[in-house]
């Protein structure tokens, strides 16, 4: 009995090993140049966002529609921020908060798939998900996926042990994990469905529908006003996005699962899983391994099929609105893995996915951001007094004034947003900064500014183009 409890513990021991091995290599490559990069718009837009203090924001829900719903569409993420802005401004601060809330995702995947599948099913997720481009992307950002997702994962992992044992803690940590999440981000929502669906689809529902229902409620309870505020604030803010198209679908599929032969591997092991799904429909111990097959799938598809649908009426739709659904696939892929035979190929195969993640990452890291930092240091330096500067589109002027204020410098007068300012009077000389998809070239610009001005200087920092027009 002795030598059981032993082999138990140095089992144990192995696993722990193996899942701390694979959260230090997590770290390493979401520490990787974490702050050497610009801050792109987006980033840019959290500092200005979070820099609110709780009397802007109450401030901004009784101004016209529109001031505060970008702040409560992540609110829970602002609100930390804007606490951790005490204590620095600099990008790697900046992206600190997103990169140790990716890092701790690992475990918490471990678990997730332990709990539902095996041991071994739980450290390829967690091995898988470390070296997953999509998932080092969006925790080396300041914005609020990487922590969404934490507490996505953390939701999920509560819910099951609260169906499996209907235990009252488990029950209020899954409330409260989901409650943050959606706070976190609003698209958060459409993880609720998907566990909905799983309970009913649960054969012992009967025996913890009470709790079930009641932490159903607290959750809706808590996020209505969220969801008020966004019904009320939303007059059409993203209208000039452009509607979704099969092919975005597809791009955010390649996302989650890779480019190439990475797309190809995960859809033959994701058919695999859904082979073990129809497999264990008639199990022995009552449906349970059926249905913790069947939580993940609701994860997996539930989530993305509703984000779909709501870009499709409200766009935008970007690849990001689904990174809350990656630790389902990552754990459906290493479910596949593990119904490869023979059982001696799944070491390999798992080898080869990873090296064929990584492969991805090194383009990743060589791939410049919006260049805010160089673009605004070439203006703030070049600039002279009675300078004007002109954004060619939406909200450029924040990520500009973060660095312009982090240099100490006084930034030139902004005529404004939008081609139609480039027109207005003025001998002054004229700073316009290009960037977005389709912007505008210099000769166009020149065609639209006053015609004593002239086109002095030209360039370009990776996407975004700097134009001084000259008496």
């Amino acid at each position: 009995m002795e030598t059981e409890r032993d082999q138990e513990s140095a089992l144990e021991l192995r696993e722990h090993v193996v899942v701390l091995l694979i959260t230090a290599l997590a770290a390493l490559l979401r520490f990787w140049h974490l702050g050497t990069k610009s801050l792109w718009l987006d980033e840019a837009a959290s500092v200005w966002l979070a820099r609110w203090d709780l009397a802007s924001v109450l401030h901004a829900i009784q101004q016209p529609p529109g001031g505060a719903l970008y702040y409560w569409y992540q609110a829970f993420y602002y609100f930390c921020l804007h606490f951790w802005l005490q204590l620095g401004d600099s990008e790697f601060w900046l992206r600190l908060p997103s990169a140790v809330a990716a890092v701790a995702t690992i475990p918490v995947v471990y678990r997730l798939g332990r709990q539902l599948f095996s041991p071994a099913a739980g450290w390829i997720a967690a091995l898988l998900i470390a070296v997953q481009p999509f998932h080092v992307q969006y925790s080396q950002e300041a914005r609020s996926y990487a922590l969404c997702l934490l507490l996505a994962s953390a939701a999920f992992l509560f819910f099951a042990k609260a169906v499996d044992g209907n235990g009252f803690h488990d029950w209020l940590f899954y409330a409260v994990f989901s409650a943050l999440a959606i706070f976190t981000h609003l698209y958060a929502i459409m993880l609720l469905p998907s566990q909905w669906l799983a309970f009913l689809l649960w054969r012992k529902r009967a025996e913890s529908r009470a709790r079930f229902l009641g932490s159903t409620l607290a959750i809706l309870i808590f996020v209505a006003p969220m969801f008020w505020l966004a019904l009320v604030q939303n007059v059409g803010q993203n209208d000039w996005t452009p509607p979704v198209h099969a092919k975005d679908v597809l791009h955010a599929l390649q996302s989650l699962m890779g480019t190439g032969p990475r797309f190809v591997a995960a859809l033959f092991l994701l058919l695999m899983a859904a082979t073990a799904l129809k497999k264990n429909g008639g199990s022995a111990d009552g449906g349970e391994t059926q249905w913790r097959q069947l939580l993940v799938w609701c994860w997996f598809v539930v989530p993305a099929a509703g984000v779909v649908s709501v870009s499709l009426m409200e766009p935008p739709f970007v690849p990001r609105y689904l990174l809350m659904v990656l630790p389902a696939c990552v754990l459906l892929i290493a479910h596949g893995i593990a119904q490869l035979k023979p059982r001696g190929i799944a070491p390999a195969v798992v080898a080869l996915m990873a090296v064929l993640y990584l492969s991805s990452l090194v383009s990743y890291y060589r791939k410049p951001n919006e260049d805010w930092r160089e673009a605004a240091a070439y203006i703030v330096h070049g600039m002279k007094s009675g300078d004007r500067i002109l954004f060619d589109r939406e909200y450029g002027e924040i990520p500009f004034q973060y660095y312009a204020g982090r240099m100490r410098a006084v930034s030139p007068a902004v005529l404004g947003r939008g081609k139609r300012q480039l027109s207005e009077p003025g001998t002054s000389r004229l700073w316009v900064v290009l960037y977005g998809p389709q912007h505008a070239n210099a000769e166009q610009v020149q065609r639209l500014v006053p015609s004593q001005l002239r086109l002095a200087d030209h360039e370009q920092f990776a996407s975004i183009e700097v134009l001084l027009f000259s008496p």
